[in-house]
């Protein structure tokens, strides 16, 4: 009897759907802890013959939104167990796509989709419902990438923004920085999970038709990795992860790659719940920007404040950027369940608006910045402020993104060039 044969009187086992695929008659993507479509619709997923490990509990986040913070620690790996349980891997394996879907870092731009932009306005209070109890689960991603008909007012607002945000993982492998991470954030030492970000983000930019799936089965591999390290508690290994996560995301949502998609849009939630996570370490105390505490300081005393600034910033900044995005995406996808924010979660406090400040390298140019150029407050969202008093030369990249999502992009073109300055 030939091998084929044998193969064929002794097939493998299938792999089960879960019970309410199973009676619904739908093809179930046996995803671990539940399947997109029980999660979608919030219902119980069961599958009749897995038994998924005894620390591992339903993911009460797919109902009910991003993981608490009190379970995080259990679904992120913080039991020293295995998180998969030895089921697949987070998004299933990734596949290369056809020919002509997979891009080249730079060459993306969504297509547009139409939605109404009041939904993503900044200022805060004017909703009361909290972003933490909120269901995040986004509609299955389909190969057309971005849905069509992203309407003008949309276009005009996010498409800078976006420019930007694609450049983010070159940014980081050529310059050790985002827009919403200091360029020495991590001059001193470097956590893993960013350590591993980094490369990851190196590879992504070499990335080609070619080599592409073994890249991203590189990255997912990371983004798994990461994904079950316990729950970090240090400020820096907490802003850390998170930034990590964010140029996962990145990389993942914006490439065009169905297969890559599919895992992004899966790991949200955590992102979500790292983001929850670093708000506990970033303080906002707007009296001490208004002040100058580097006047008669030690130079000792100056270095260490600045270290300060640039950790505090960066975690606002890292903030403010992560619910921008991930609102971003749900608005460029077409999700309609948008999240809405009560001013809790960044949007009612503050982050700073100063080129000079932020590409400051030494403590002694900070201090001469700090004294000598004028640095603004955004405040709950307003940039009235800044608009009314700021030179072009006070905006950072940062702040071009948030401010052209503000205000609209031809409004500042319009502001740079009353002030002898552009938006590029």
């Amino acid at each position: 009897m030939s091998f084929t044969a044998r193969e064929r009187n002794n097939p493998p086992p299938r792999k089960k759907s879960c019970a309410a695929c199973i009676k619904a008659k739908r093809r179930c993507d046996f995803a671990v802890p539940a399947c997109l479509r029980c999660s979608q619709r919030r219902i119980q997923c069961e599958y009749p013959s897995r038994t998924l490990p005894t620390k591992v509990r339903a993911p009460s986040h797919a109902a009910n939104g991003p993981v608490p913070l009190q379970d995080a620690a259990v679904l992120d790996g913080a039991s020293g167990d295995d998180c998969s349980g030895g089921a697949e891997t987070i998004a299933g394996q990734l596949r290369p796509t056809a020919a002509g879907e997979l891009q080249e870092p730079g060459q993306y731009r969504f297509k547009p989709i139409p939605y109404n932009f009041e939904a993503l306005d900044y200022v805060a209070g004017r909703q009361g419902h909290d972003v933490i109890h909120q269901p995040s689960m986004l509609a299955a991603p389909t190969t057309r990438g971005f849905q069509d008909g992203l309407n003008e007012i949309v276009a005009k607002r996010l498409q800078f923004s976006l420019d930007q945000i694609h450049k983010a993982p070159k940014t980081m492998v050529m310059e050790t920085q985002t827009p919403w991470s200091h360029p020495l954030l991590y001059a001193d030492s470097m956590p893993r999970s960013m350590q591993d970000a980094h490369a990851s983000c190196a590879l992504y930019v070499a990335k080609n038709r070619a080599n592409a799936p073994v890249i991203f089965r590189c990255i997912e591999s990371r983004v798994q990795d990461l994904l079950c390290e316990p729950i970090p508690t240090t400020p820096i290994d907490s802003l850390a992860r998170t930034q990590a996560l964010l140029l996962y995301e990145i990389i993942h949502l914006f490439d065009g790659d169905i297969s890559a998609r599919a895992l992004g849009e899966r790991i949200i939630p955590f992102l979500e719940t790292s983001t929850i996570g670093l708000l506990a370490h970033v303080t906002f105390d707007t009296e001490a920007n208004y002040s100058d505490p580097f006047s008669e300081c030690s130079l000792a005393t100056l270095s260490d404040l600045w270290k300060d600034w640039t950790f505090q910033e960066s975690a606002r900044r890292t903030l403010l950027f992560a619910f921008f995005f991930m609102q971003a995406y749900r608005v460029l996808t077409g999700t309609q369940n948008l999240k809405q924010c009560d001013g809790r979660l960044g949007l009612c406090h503050f982050w700073t608006v100063s080129e000079h400040l932020w590409q400051a390298e030494t403590a002694l140019e900070f201090r001469d910045a700090w004294q000598q150029e004028n640095h603004f407050l955004v405040i709950d969202g307003q940039v009235a402020v800044v608009l009314s008093e700021a030179k072009a030369g006070d905006v950072d990249v940062f702040g071009k993104m948030l401010i052209s999502a503000a205000v609209g992009i031809p409004e500042l073109e319009a502001w740079f060039a009353s002030r002898g300055g552009s938006l590029k």
